[in-house]
């Protein structure tokens, strides 16, 4: 018996070619929830919050329970923050420090909020062509809590601002953007610290994916479904390969478990 489920967004909920959430797949989980209101659905993406808000998440009409954001850095069950990775405010003035030294552009993730600091460089202009979620405000950083940094930066600058801020760690995952982080994040650790606050065991939850981010998330739950668009090592972890997003793969793999019936 499935009691809860987690999600992925981009190439698995949102359809990063057509720029579009699935629509058959978003009613899918509509009725579900109406089908089986005992059973939570939870996001878990990379994605920030304020990032995951901006190109309509929460605005599906879906009745999401709780989200896993910023890749595990931030866990919530509905209005209450579980967990919150936390960077100590003297790590971010050095990092800003050093990537201002640098001529280099940046976000400030805090929990619900993003600030941009810096111009507006190839490497940003790239960001945010890509990922069309919209520019966040600019202002400067007043010692509230971050979660993450997110750099636009070329691979040519890794070595030097690594020296630089020892004590935080980098994961470029774009050709021109960075996570800056306090330590490596994982969905897999997130998600079982979740279904250990709910009660649920690891064979009572399943997860959607399609890509190597969501291997941690794959090894936390009893049932993993890959989409048909999904990287090949995820596949491999998985219980059942779906259709692809653009093929309303959530839907299919809802219904091969029997979660939903068969249209």
């Amino acid at each position: 018996m499935i009691k809860a489920i987690f999600f992925d967004i981009d190439g698995t909920l949102f359809d990063n070619s057509a720029r579009r959430f699935s629509p058959r797949s978003v009613a899918a989980l509509k009725s579900l929830k109406e089908r089986r209101p005992d059973v939570l659905l939870f996001l878990s993406t990379a994605r920030p919050y304020d990032s995951f808000r901006r190109i309509g998440t929460l605005d599906l009409g879906i009745p999401w329970d709780g989200y896993i954001a910023s890749s595990g850095s931030l866990v919530t069950w509905g209005e209450r923050i579980v967990h919150m990775d936390e960077i100590d405010p003297l790590n971010v003035r050095v990092f800003i420090k050093s990537a201002r030294i640098l001529g280099l552009s940046f976000e400030i993730v805090m929990a619900k909020e993003r600030i941009r600091i810096g111009g507006d460089t190839p490497e940003a202009l790239e960001f945010y062509s890509h990922f069309e979620e919209g520019n966040p405000p600019t202002r400067p950083y007043r010692g509230e809590q971050a979660i993450a940094m997110n750099l636009f930066s070329p691979p040519s600058t890794d070595p030097l601002i690594r020296r630089m801020n020892p004590r935080l760690t980098f994961d470029r995952y774009t050709p021109f953007s960075v996570d800056v982080i306090s330590r490596p994040h994982d969905k897999g650790p997130a998600v079982s610290l979740l279904l250990s606050e709910l009660g649920i065991s690891k064979e009572e939850a399943m997860g959607f994916g399609d890509d190597v981010t969501d291997l941690g998330m794959a090894r936390a739950v009893g049932t993993f479904v890959a989409m048909g668009n999904a990287k090949d090592e995820l596949k491999k972890e998985s219980d059942y390969v779906a259709r692809p997003v653009f093929e309303e793969g959530v839907l299919d793999g809802l219904q091969k478990f029997g979660l939903l019936p068969l249209l």
